[in-house]
């Protein structure tokens, strides 16, 4: 499944690491496009192994906040996951006992 979305980041934490990289700018616009991966494993498929790779773009780099939709500003991620999942019958049966 191809994922793309537009969004908003803020950066929190030390001045000194805000103003470095982008001159005192702490906001910026952000894009990313991922594709999504997930098999479900096992006799009733109780197990999923998920796997994203993803490019994240800062599209506002820079003290004056002009749009950059480049290789400059992208950043490359990679989200690994693995999954059990558990039937909620057998969880809410178990608390209702205890």
């Amino acid at each position: 499944m191809l994922r793309q979305g537009i969004g908003y980041s803020y950066l929190y934490g030390d001045k000194f690491l805000r103003m470095t990289p982008n001159v005192g700018d702490d906001d910026e616009l952000t894009a990313k496009t991922s594709l999504d991966f997930a098999w479900n494993l096992g006799a009733k498929k109780a197990w999923q192994l998920y796997v994203e790779p993803a490019v994240y773009w800062n599209l506002t780099n820079g003290p004056i906040d002009a749009i950059h939709f480049d290789r400059r500003a992208a950043q490359v991620g990679l989200f690994l996951g693995f999954e059990l999942q558990v039937p909620h019958k057998q969880w809410h049966t178990q608390l209702q006992e205890d």
